[in-house]
């Protein structure tokens, strides 16, 4: 499902990755744990085509993609639906996608804040609605950038459950990036520690 192999990436002369092997198999669940800055949003990055390695190939199993960016990627003009319903009007039609949004956001406990722009919300309930619009578009393939960041413990489990729940019915393949392992672990996700840069790894899916 996903691939990366012989990766490598510097900015400036900076070298971040130097020999990166990821291998996941459909239905897997990985995430990577590091130091804020050892490149671990780099990796979710080139998995998903936004970020092109200096050598080495990417590939994906898969064109249907969900990515719950660190920095948030909200429209502050729109709210909260409407910024749903903005990333899904490029694959459904009219009329649909409402429907699925506020499926998302009553998900999520974001129902009330329908018609609230990012902000009016709070750290916690945009974090929120970025894994919504994340999950609306139904990826087979979800990449999630500190994705319990702003949330407290309640929604920490709440949010691990529901991934947990969504990889266990739809085989969605999940790679995560995150300092909160609490979640992770709850998840079952496997875990993949990061200590040095440039980072040199292999991960492959168990046989």
């Amino acid at each position: 499902m996903l691939k990366l192999s012989n990766i490598s990436k510097k900015f400036a002369d900076k070298k971040i990755l130097a020999d990166v092997n990821l291998y996941l198999k459909k239905g897997e669940m990985v995430c990577l744990s590091g130091p804020s800055g050892i490149g671990k949003t780099t990796i979710l990055d080139i998995c998903a085509g936004l970020t092109l390695p200096d050598t080495g190939r990417q590939w994906l199993g898969s064109k249907r993609i969900g990515y719950s960016f660190q920095n948030s990627n909200l429209i502050p003009w729109r709210s909260a639906i409407k910024n749903i319903n903005f990333v899904l009007s490029g694959s459904m039609v009219t009329g649909d996608y409402s429907k699925k949004g506020m499926f998302w956001l009553e998900k999520l406990g974001l129902a009330n804040a329908a018609h609230k722009k990012p902000a009016e919300m709070s750290g916690g309930m945009c974090r929120r609605l970025c894994l919504a619009m994340a999950l609306a578009g139904d990826p087979e393939l979800l990449f999630l950038d500190e994705p319990f960041a702003f949330l407290d413990k309640d929604w920490q489990h709440r949010v691990a459950d529901e991934l947990k729940s969504l990889n266990s019915s739809t085989e969605m393949t999940i790679l995560i990036a995150s300092h909160e392992l609490p979640p992770i672990e709850r998840m079952g996700a496997n875990i993949v520690y990061l200590s040095e840069q440039p980072i040199s790894f292999v991960h492959s899916s168990p046989k």
